[in-house]
């Protein structure tokens, strides 16, 4: 049954098989019936196996679990890849591979209330070697603490494209959050 908690041991047991596809396939599976005690595990799966595949998942079921103890990690990978710190797949794709993980770390955080990411995030979308983030970076501020009030200061001080992504984004925030 998806979304079934029994079946998150065997499914975190299945993080650990050689099998790539086993892993990838686990993962999946985990962000729909992940349980709380499954976080660390899920947090190891992400800094310890190259797929990023499994890393994108590891970041939603954490987000989804509300795993305010891997916001650290999620924090440094909005930054860098952490190589010292985290196993990539040196085969296939460098700088795609950090791009997906990175833009999943960002919602993650978003989804998480993160508020303590916002510098993070305004860094990255200010990054000149990165990747255009308005479209991760602005809905994940609106998600946070604070987070409507920096986009406020986006949409007074911005270029007019950074204006219209802060006001689409600010049409999602909560009324509380605006007040």
């Amino acid at each position: 049954l998806i979304g079934d908690p029994s079946a998150a041991p065997a499914l975190v047991e299945a993080l650990l098989d050689e099998d790539e596809d086993v892993r990838m396939d686990a993962m999946a599976a985990l962000e729909t019936c992940a349980r709380p005690e499954d976080g660390e595990a899920i947090l190891r799966s992400l800094e310890g196996d190259p797929l990023p595949e499994v890393k994108v998942s590891a970041l939603r079921s954490l987000a989804r679990l509300g795993a305010k103890a891997a916001v650290p990690r999620l924090r440094a990978l909005v930054s860098g890849r952490c190589d010292d710190d985290v196993a990539w797949d040196e085969e296939n794709g460098y700088w795609d591979d950090w791009l997906d993980v990175q833009a999943e770390a960002i919602r993650a955080l978003g989804r998480l209330g993160a508020s303590e990411a916002i510098g993070d995030l305004l860094a990255a979308r200010s990054d000149e070697m990165g990747q255009e983030l308005d479209d991760v970076v602005l809905p994940a501020l609106v998600a946070m603490p604070g987070g409507a009030k920096v986009l406020l200061s986006l949409i007074e001080g911005g270029a007019p494209r950074t204006r219209q992504r802060a006001l689409l984004a600010l049409a999602d925030a909560d009324r509380a959050e605006l007040d």
